[in-house]
């Protein structure tokens, strides 16, 4: 089983980057309605985050047919920073707070604010993502079954 050590940060959860930080009346509902077009399409947003790791585990699965677990997900760990690394999203902190404001202003400096928010690689919080997901079994097990032919 692979999964995450925390409760995930966000293994999918992510809004897609967009022109403005905040959204116009309709907004909200034009892209909602562009995506639903967009899926009947078969057109789908990029993968990111945890999200990324696991089909690239699946994907590294299915192209080789005796290729390990353990192996899959070492590969998609390593194309995960290179691949999402400079992928820039919207932030809004604080997304955690202590309780206490002299504390939160210290540990997050001057990004208390909302409006600071801004497009930004975070790349701390792929970070987390990359260290986040952990293989829990045995590394050298192949899910691979041979066809009877």
């Amino acid at each position: 089983m692979i999964a995450a050590t925390t409760t995930s940060n966000i293994a999918g959860g992510y809004i897609e980057p967009k022109k403005t930080m905040y959204d116009l009346p309709g907004q909200t509902l034009y892209r909602f309605i562009k995506a639903w077009r967009n899926a009947r399409r078969g057109v789908y947003p990029d993968l990111h985050f945890g999200f990324k790791i696991y089909t690239d585990v699946l994907d590294d699965l299915k192209e080789v047919d005796d290729r390990s677990i353990g192996y899959a997900l070492r590969n998609a760990r390593n194309r995960y920073l290179p691949e999402d690394g400079d992928w820039l999203v919207w932030w809004s902190p604080p997304l955690f707070t202590t309780g206490d404001a002299q504390l939160d202003a210290e540990l997050l400096g001057d990004m208390t604010s909302t409006a600071r928010a801004q497009l930004d690689p975070r790349l701390d919080n792929k970070f987390q993502s990359f260290y986040e997901y952990v293989l829990y079994g045995d590394p050298a097990f192949v899910p691979y079954v041979p066809s009877k032919n």
